[in-house]
């Protein structure tokens, strides 16, 4: 095992040309073109949405296949990546490609951002392989137990200590741009997958919050106030907040497929009973024009009594305002009075022989807040 981290450091120390020609010399060249060159020209023309790969894969060896080009084009292994950036197809010919374990795939992409200065190779070491490498070789989850990702995990095995020594050789040969943002990628990634369990739990905490306060209330809120679909079962206006639920139906967790299913049974139950009420209204119109009667004369009675609590409120503000400002009322002063007018009035019954200018007071008062205006204008008038 301690052959293997240093020959892993080792390669570290090279060029990214001379660890392809290593790995090269190692594992012989790649069998097939990645792509299909036919296939991927029809792609590129639109005329079909996948790209027939080639027979260059040796997963069940526990080796991956690595595009030597990407150090100047981004995720080659990605069709639409691929047409993003206009990638060639030579990109993807057999003589661009190098096998290679887990680690040697790393460290390929950490040479490539040290020799672009993070233009390329950034993204596939952020995304694609340092996570695997954190949760099977530091943490110790999520280990494949079969297929071909367990041949890959098998292959480059090392210990959790060798693991960690490689990743403080990695930042040494950083750009001293990058090294921070490594540092703190590697912790985010150690501490998302040390407590994994107790953030998944969190993440679906939150996601059956919005469900149940967000979601659902726009699901009800449709079904009670929108014209019903003649299919019941057909979307209402918010056809996301359905998809939103369903997906939630499928996700692994119970307590997700629990919420979604509760929410998705109180919808289905409102849009029964919107489809009954039409029905029986269809069927007894002289008692639903009684009871729309009714429903009218209850909202008529219901905006009355908000609009006397209303009256009530603005009374009782307009007597608290002139209680604090008993003075005022000399001059017709109102609660609704804006700063700019109880400058002018303070102006005018005091300050006009103090300053050559109402513009002049108006600069000496900007940090004076209105209720200190209209307390010291209430003082005045005394």
């Amino acid at each position: 095992m301690a052959e293997k981290i240093e020959e892993y450091k080792n390669l570290l120390s090279l060029s990214y040309e001379d660890v392809v020609e290593s790995l090269l010399q190692k594992y012989g060249p790649v069998t097939d073109d990645y792509f299909r060159e036919k296939s991927y020209k029809r792609f590129f023309n639109g005329e079909i949405k996948s790209i027939t790969t080639g027979k260059y894969s040796r997963t069940s060896e526990g080796l991956y296949c690595h595009h030597i080009l990407e150090n100047k084009y981004r995720n080659l292994t990605d069709k639409d990546f691929c047409r993003n950036e206009n990638a060639p197809y030579k990109a993807h010919k057999k003589e661009n490609l190098v096998y290679c374990d887990l680690i040697e795939h790393f460290i390929l992409h950490i040479l490539i951002t040290k020799e672009t200065n993070g233009k390329f190779g950034w993204a596939g070491v952020e995304v694609y392989v340092l996570p695997n490498l954190v949760q099977w070789y530091v943490v110790g989850i999520n280990i494949p137990n079969t297929g071909w990702q367990h041949h890959c995990y098998e292959k480059a095995k090392i210990s959790k200590n060798e693991i960690t020594t490689l990743f403080v050789e990695t930042q040494k040969i950083l750009p001293s741009s990058l090294q921070l943002k490594f540092e703190n990628l590697y912790k985010d990634k150690k501490y998302s997958y040390e407590h994994e369990e107790e953030l998944n739990k969190h993440a679906e905490d939150r996601r059956i919050r919005i469900a149940y306060n967000s979601t659902a209330e726009r699901l009800f809120k449709n079904n009670i106030e929108k014209k019903i679909d003649d299919d019941f079962l057909g979307f209402p206006q918010s056809k996301w907040d359905l998809e939103s639920i369903e997906n939630m139906r499928k996700a692994p967790s119970e307590r997700l497929r629990k919420a979604a299913n509760d929410i998705i049974g109180q919808w289905l139950i409102l849009k029964i009973n919107n489809v009954i009420k039409v029905k029986d209204r269809q069927l007894n119109p002289k008692k639903y024009a009684i009871l729309d009667k009714l429903a009218k004369f209850e909202q008529m009675r219901a905006e009355e009594q908000e609009e006397k609590r209303r009256k009530i409120a603005l009374q009782n503000f307009y007597l608290a305002f002139h209680k604090k400002y008993h003075n005022l009322q000399k001059l017709d002063v109102e609660p609704d009075i804006s700063r700019e007018k109880v400058v002018t009035l303070l102006y005018k019954t005091y300050y006009n022989t103090k300053f050559k200018s109402k513009k002049e007071y108006k600069i000496a008062s900007i940090n004076m807040l209105r209720d200190d205006l209209l307390a010291e204008l209430n003082d005045r008038l005394k």
